[in-house]
């Protein structure tokens, strides 16, 4: 259940700031997240972005080629398999009434998304009642977080959020640099436009991020 993410960070916050090894490096005043695709709405959600079942479940009704409504190409089931769990598994039907919970955590001081999913599913007001410093980076061309309708949306309706869309790169284009027996047996995740460089996506992503970052709290 990928609602459940946020609440998993909060969880390790907890125990990360509670341990005494790491909490002694840890500035509890400049506390910051960082997250791509699900991982992305896992980090807006921590920022006081709120799901809503309903609206989801009518955009997918009417747009059910989306990437956001049936799985991506890494998952390990069919989706026969995730409707059929849903329906018979105990733990997953209690976790579909916590979909709309507030997932805030006020020790999160600013997020930096990277091409986000998920934002059909998000109420505008929750958007709206984002306080926190939000910056998104997302590829032109991503075939799985498409920036109309996920990272434009979330930074139209996100208070002060900054955007960057990056010419010509693709969804997986943020993940590790492929040898060539990733591009031979995991091509769904390793092709890139010609002439691009992932590495180079990787750097500007980096410098990017510590802008911003500098930005919300000045060295």
């Amino acid at each position: 259940a990928w609602w459940d993410r946020p609440r998993d960070i909060s969880v390790a916050l907890d125990k990360l700031l509670k341990d005494s090894v790491w909490s002694q490096y840890i500035d509890q005043n400049r506390i910051a997240l960082a997250g791509f695709s699900i991982g992305g709405y896992t980090v807006l959600a921590n920022a006081g972005a709120r799901a809503d079942y309903a609206s989801w479940q009518k955009f997918c009704d009417l747009r059910s080629d989306n990437p956001n409504c049936k799985l991506p190409p890494e998952a390990k089931f069919s989706t026969a398999e995730l409707k059929t769990a849903f329906a018979t598994n105990p733990r997953l039907q209690q976790a579909l009434t916590r979909i709309a919970d507030d997932y805030r955590d006020p020790r999160v001081k600013a997020v930096f998304a990277m091409a986000p999913v998920m934002a059909s599913a998000m109420t505008k007001a929750s958007l709206q009642g984002v306080t926190i410093p939000v910056n998104i980076v997302v590829g032109s061309a991503d075939d799985q977080a498409i920036p109309a309708i996920n990272a434009e949306v979330y930074a139209s309706q996100i208070p002060n959020a900054q955007l960057a869309i990056l010419a010509g790169y693709s969804h997986y284009g943020f993940l590790a640099e492929c040898t060539i027996r990733g591009r031979l047996f995991a091509s769904n995740f390793c092709s890139d436009k010609p002439g691009l460089s992932r590495l180079d996506l990787h750097r500007d992503t980096v410098d990017q991020a510590d802008e911003f970052f500098k930005r919300v709290w000045p060295v």
